[in-house]
């Protein structure tokens, strides 16, 4: 039980200065502008009616 809860607060901390260190070490990606997705309308199947 103890190696348990002693493995969790490893965890936690580990999460914490991980979430911390990439906070603070990795900047904002810059604001690139988006490829735009093409708009292409699917030409709809002809409906032939007998």
């Amino acid at each position: 039980m103890k190696v348990f809860i002693h493995f969790t607060l490893l965890a936690l901390l580990f999460l914490t200065s991980a979430s911390t260190s990439t906070s603070t070490t990795i900047p904002t990606p810059p604001t690139t502008t988006p490829t735009p997705t093409p708009t292409t309308t699917p030409t709809p199947t002809p409906t032939t009616t007998p």
